[in-house]
């Protein structure tokens, strides 16, 4: 699970912000479960530099919760993507595939 949320504004005003990421793992039930939720500020940031980890967070179909703003988030930044997105995913295959070509046997 992924997401986003805003931290109160002591910890984000100052010399050391920190709380940036806050991530759990967890076995419920036999369903492992992976969740990391982005402080606002990180999120729009890793948005900003052309980042398709926070795409697919953004334009998943699969919502467990959201509000208002979320909609609104992604008209805006429907109209951010660019050519230079894809440089994410060519970069993230071309490191897959150097894996699988170092297994033996494949």
């Amino acid at each position: 699970m992924r997401g986003a949320h805003v931290l109160p504004l002591e910890k984000v005003v100052g010399l050391d912000v920190r709380d940036g990421t806050v991530g759990d793992w967890r076995d419920i039930e036999r369903l492992e479960m992976d969740i990391v939720s982005h402080d606002v500020r990180k999120f729009f940031g890793l948005l900003l530099k052309k980042n398709g980890y926070v795409l697919e967070q953004l334009f998943s179909p699969l919502i467990v919760h959201a509000r208002p703003e979320h909609a609104e988030l992604k008209a805006i930044a429907h109209g951010g993507i660019t050519r230079h997105h894809s440089h994410h995913y060519f970069e993230f295959a071309e490191t897959q595939w150097n894996v699988f070509d170092k297994e033996r046997p494949r």
